[in-house]
């Protein structure tokens, strides 16, 4: 069973990834899960969820950061600010917005992620952002609840 803690990427590599965690406040080192090594490209900036139940932890999944074009009714025009411009900056998407995170303005950065073919915002793209957004209580089931339909696919 996941053990998951959310954290924000500092750097990575071919291994893995640094992440800053919010809760201790540390850094520390993680591999890529395998469900995301060759599949989802992690970037500084983003944000992670890590499996803490195995060592090293693992990266389990992962929130685009984008930057909020236009707002209105629960959905939001958002432009990718987390990826160089040859490989996609400024591509736009929409994304549904959850109450908890509608106090959004055009020009705010967020992170988003897609779950069952829908984006969806999670939060300001801050570590206060993280903990207003409600994103452990509101994703970590859907997270969880997703890894064990794979684990019974394969």
């Amino acid at each position: 069973m996941l053990e998951l803690v959310l954290g924000i990427v500092w750097s990575c590599d071919g291994g893995g990834c640094a992440v800053r965690l919010a809760s201790p406040e540390r850094t520390i080192r993680a591999a890529y899960g395998p469900r995301v090594v060759d599949v989802i490209r992690v970037r500084p900036g983003q944000l992670v969820a890590l499996d803490v139940s195995v060592d090293p932890p693992e990266v389990s999944w992962r929130w685009m950061v984008g930057e909020i074009v236009s707002i209105g009714e629960g959905r939001a025009a958002l432009r990718r600010a987390d990826v160089p411009e040859s490989q996609g900056a400024g591509t736009s998407v929409e994304a549904s917005v959850p109450e908890s995170v509608r106090a959004l303005s055009a020009g705010d950065r967020v992170f988003f992620s897609s779950f069952e073919d829908a984006r969806e915002v999670a939060a300001l793209a801050t570590p206060e952002g993280v903990a207003a957004g409600r994103v452990a209580e509101r994703w970590f089931g859907r997270i969880t609840a997703a890894y064990e339909v794979l684990a019974r696919e394969t």
